[in-house]
């Protein structure tokens, strides 16, 4: 995935944001020869799997507050799905 990030991305990475190309999950998964619903799955599992490692054993994160954190940044998911996880 970094190769093909690094290739599609190759201007951006050189010069600077205005060379940023946009990319999907449709356009990487198709790249790597994968599902794309196998691989947005695998992104949101690792994006969980981050949150509750840096959370503070104290006061852990909610179903909820992990939902609103994924929401804020652009991934739409349920608390259902992050209960699932």
């Amino acid at each position: 995935m970094v190769e093909f990030i690094a290739k599609n991305q190759y201007e951006f990475l050189l010069y600077e944001i205005s060379y940023l190309k946009p990319m999907t999950f449709t356009n990487i998964a198709s790249a790597l020869g994968i599902n794309e619903n196998n691989y947005a799955n695998k992104a949101i599992k690792q994006k969980i799997k981050e949150l509750v490692h840096a959370e503070n054993s104290n006061n852990p994160l909610s179903g909820d507050k992990i939902t609103n954190i994924l929401t804020d940044q652009g991934i739409q998911i349920t608390r259902r799905t992050v209960a699932k996880y």
